[in-house]
């Protein structure tokens, strides 16, 4: 915690140095990058978007201290978006005040933790919520809407191309030599199924993390203007990098939204019959029981999801916990978060390095839902579920712009992932997913009409035409 903020950035562990001669120097490295990325906002969200998608490699490969590095592009990325408005205010005329009033009362009640303490745990809960949501804001209120969401969109989709390949290789390499060749964590980056099949996980910490990163990165390749035969490549490239993370949530939201797409183009009865066998094809995945066991059947599983429900009457105990919540960080990320490994490996008696992760006894919740209402009381739930819904409201009036149609696929990943996710904020999913979202509703209320086109790409341009009165003053009510 005490290393100067600029080795952060810089990935060194030279905590021996004098504070005193390296603060001034790395106050004014933040304000110079902050300054830049408010005049270069579309350069600031797209380098973000490959930051956060790499960090956990580079944390692991180059030096831990680049954990608390993505805390520091978060600063950044705000104070950028303070730099601009001070500059010109004019985006905060153009912002949607119930959604933006709604995030930043969520936040709030973080913040203020009504029934808990403000211990490591609480601190871990609101840093993640608030730097996700921030990075929302700063998504939807920096400049040239248009430019800024095509940078993040291409960012992401060039990501998950390259994500995707990554996970076909490591498919071919395999979870033994991952684990050997690689000096990868068995059981941390590296899992299997039940099977004994690994599970791709590209750059991040797991699979998990890396089949909602890419189910986002396949919304952006559906839905941003390219050529015919690139956007085919790179939709066929990340649909194969969620099938190989063996993420039952994600394979169905991908199919989804491949569905949701055919759709969109104009194919109804194609996509009626694709979405009919997916459904039955997806409801006999999720049914099969997930572990090997004489008692378990798929009814069972369906009815129980897979066992959740006899984990969630643990975290809410009665009506007050439902009513009050238990306190931020009380269940969930935020106390896995504050009391595993964070700062670097942990070392057993034996002097072995293990992987950090969650002890044993914590009461983790695999459904983000729940761990909200456990943080925050259910006003928590209904504020999320009301500022998701403004959101939703002014995307489908956009509709079929290709930001408004990128901006409610991510809503929708966002929205289903979190019924197997332990937070809607949890990173880098959620601070990537959201800083898209911001990006893409600025984009769809007040960055012109670019619509999807069957025949190829959208001619130069398309997306900075300025969008008509009647339809900027429709979207921002």
């Amino acid at each position: 915690m005490g290393v100067p903020l600029v080795l952060q950035l810089a990935g060194l562990g030279v905590a021996g140095w004098p504070r005193g001669l390296l603060v001034l120097p790395a106050v004014g490295l933040l304000l110079a990058v902050a300054y830049a990325g408010s005049r270069l906002s579309h350069v600031l969200v797209a380098g973000l978007v490959a930051f956060f998608c790499i960090q956990p490699t580079l944390k692991f490969y180059v030096s831990w201290y680049f954990g608390p590095a993505k805390d520091a592009a978060v600063l950044v990325a705000v104070l950028a978006l303070a730099i601009r408005l001070l500059r010109d205010r004019t985006a905060l005329r153009r912002a949607d005040p119930w959604v933006a009033g709604g995030a930043l009362l969520l936040v709030g009640l973080y913040v203020v933790d009504p029934v808990g303490d403000h211990g490591a745990a609480w601190l871990t809960a609101t840093r993640l919520t608030a730097s996700a949501f921030g990075l929302f804001l700063v998504g939807w209120l920096l400049p040239d809407p248009a430019r800024t969401w095509r940078f993040a969109a291409g960012a992401l989709v060039a990501v998950g191309v390259a994500q995707g390949l990554l996970g076909l290789v490591q498919q071919a390499i395999g979870a033994q030599r991952l684990v050997d060749d690689f000096g990868l964590w068995l059981g941390f980056q590296v899992r299997e199924t039940h099977g004994g099949q690994l599970r791709s996980f590209g750059t991040f910490s797991d699979p998990f993390s890396y089949a909602a990163v890419m189910a986002v990165a396949l919304v952006a390749a559906l839905t941003l203007p390219l050529r015919r035969s690139h956007g085919a490549v790179a939709t066929g490239v990340i649909a194969l990098g969620v099938i190989v993370s063996f993420v039952r949530t994600e394979a169905v939201l991908v199919v989804a939204v491949l569905v949701a797409a055919v759709a969109v183009r104009g194919h109804r009865a194609s996509a009626v019959l694709l979405g009919a066998a997916a459904t039955a094809a997806s409801t006999l995945y999720l049914v099969l029981p997930a572990r090997t066991s004489s008692t378990a059947t798929g009814l069972d599983v369906l009815l129980t999801l897979n066992g959740r429900t006899e984990l969630w009457s643990q975290v809410l105990r009665g009506p007050w916990d439902v009513l009050a919540g238990r306190g931020v960080g009380q269940v969930g990320t935020g106390l896995a978060r504050s009391q595993s490994g964070l700062w670097g490996p942990t070392v057993d008696q034996a002097g072995a390095t293990v992987s950090p992760g969650a002890p044993s006894s914590l009461l983790y919740v695999d459904n983000a839902y729940l761990s909200l209402v456990a943080d925050v009381g259910l006003p928590g739930l209904v504020l999320t579920c009301a500022v998701f819904a403004l959101m939703a409201r002014t995307l489908l009036r956009a509709a079929p712009a290709a930001p408004a149609l990128c901006g409610l696929g991510t809503l929708a990943v966002v929205a289903v992932d979190g019924l197997t996710r332990s937070s809607l904020t949890q990173f880098p999913f959620g601070y990537v997913a959201l800083l898209v979202l911001g990006t893409a509703l600025a984009a769809a209320t007040h960055g012109g009409d670019a619509r999807l086109s069957d025949a190829g790409c959208q001619p130069r341009g398309a997306l900075s035409k300025p969008a008509s009165s009647g339809t900027a003053a429709g979207a921002s009510s």
